[in-house]
């Protein structure tokens, strides 16, 4: 095994950005955490982090606990190839918890901004708010519009939040959302429901998201698996409806450059009157 390299940091206007580390041959890769420690010649390269999105201990923290408005977002440092799909799975923690708001995102993302993309700051935007040319799985803890019903942030008790598939950095609303709905069993599906655990508990929750790439139009499938703990989650939760194939295979094309290759990540958004801790705390990805 090569020597551990060591991180070193840079700083840049408006953007804080690890250094990159040597980078493995095959696209894929793995975080079994944050540390630095922890990183050899078959794990991870560099990972952007932009605005406030920073590692905290062994963990990639998205929010902080901060009493203002938030839209960070962190990248991986080099476009993936994913035009034959992608599957990714990731461990999170939601801790903190002030009225929990809002909730954070994974991205596939072919915008001018690249792995430094950020969204703008807007409330129940989750960070990624004109992230242009992009394909979103968000995790909402607060419910915000009518297109949401469940038990989220408000008054600090909520214990839900609603995992849909967006697209394109558009609002929370109808025109953002795939298939223009999120009533559950279509596009969206809440988690943490009565009998689960809290979402926000600060206890180690899993996504899987696996995009498949089928032969002929109107067959890929996206699929959503999530469990409580660390162990890859085998309970699918949300599977994309035939009606929204056809705009799913576009918006995926989309978030593609002309190699086929896009930035994968996450952001993360919060309020001032209502906040909480967003991290990451494990991460793999294959295409």
């Amino acid at each position: 095994m090569k020597p551990i390299s060591f991180v070193a940091w840079t700083i840049r206007v408006g953007v804080v950005a690890a250094a990159l580390l040597p980078r493995p041959a095959a696209a894929d890769f793995t975080y079994s955490s944050f540390n630095s420690a922890s990183f050899s010649d078959t794990a991870p390269a560099a990972i952007d982090l932009n605005v406030n999105a920073a590692l905290a201990g062994t963990t990639l923290r998205l929010t902080a606990d901060l009493a203002t408005s938030q839209a960070n977002s962190a990248f991986y440092g080099d476009p993936q190839t994913v035009s034959g799909g992608f599957d990714t799975t990731f461990s999170f923690t939601i801790t903190n918890k002030t009225n929990g708001a809002d909730g954070f995102a994974f991205l596939i993302q072919n915008s001018a901004g690249g792995r430094d993309a950020t969204g703008t700051v807007a409330a129940s935007s989750l960070g990624y708010s004109g992230i242009s040319n992009s394909l979103i799985v968000e995790i909402d803890t607060w419910q915000s519009n009518d297109l949401q019903s469940f038990n989220g942030g408000q008054a600090g008790v909520g214990t839900q939040a609603q995992v849909s598939v967006h697209k394109n950095g558009l609002p929370v609303d109808s025109t953002g959302i795939l298939g223009g709905s999120a009533v559950a069993g279509v596009n969206g599906v809440i988690i943490g429901a009565s009998g689960a655990a809290d979402v926000s508990n600060g206890a180690q929750h899993t996504m899987r998201i696996l995009y498949t790439v089928n032969d002929g139009p109107n067959n890929d499938t996206l699929e959503v698996f999530y469990g409580d703990g660390t162990a890859t989650p085998t309970t699918r939760i949300l599977n994309l409806p035939a009606a929204t194939i056809n705009e799913l295979e576009s918006v995926f094309s989309g978030a593609q450059d002309g190699n086929g290759q896009t930035y994968v990540g996450f952001t993360a958004g919060s309020q001032a009157a209502g906040t909480e801790e967003h991290a990451i705390t494990s991460w793999s990805f294959t295409s």
